[in-house]
């Protein structure tokens, strides 16, 4: 006779906490699966998700305030008046 385990479908949080004991406590793939009741491929798989997912957190995206006050400040950089840069006037005095 052979043993299946129960279909359990987490929610986000427990998904996450699952695989946080073992990313950042450590645990043994094999003992988080076997106390949570989940097989190793659907371990696996939630990594996998998680992995392709993350890279979205990462990635800027555009704000609109921010496009404004990046352009403002490009306007303002044409628009002053160009400097020239001072010459040194050092004198130096020797001494007899």
């Amino acid at each position: 006779m052979s043993t299946f385990m129960k279909r359990v479908n987490y929610s986000g949080d427990e998904t996450v906490a699952i695989l946080r004991a073992h990313l950042v406590e450590g645990l043994p793939v094999s003992e988080i699966c076997r106390k949570d009741d989940i097989s190793v491929t659907n371990f696996r798989n939630s990594q996998k998700i998680l992995f392709e997912e993350a890279t979205q957190l990462f990635d800027r995206k555009p704000n609109a305030a921010n496009v404004r006050r990046q352009e403002a400040a490009a306007e303002k950089k044409v628009e002053a008046p160009e400097t020239t840069p001072r010459s040194s006037s050092r004198t130096t005095s020797k001494t007899s």
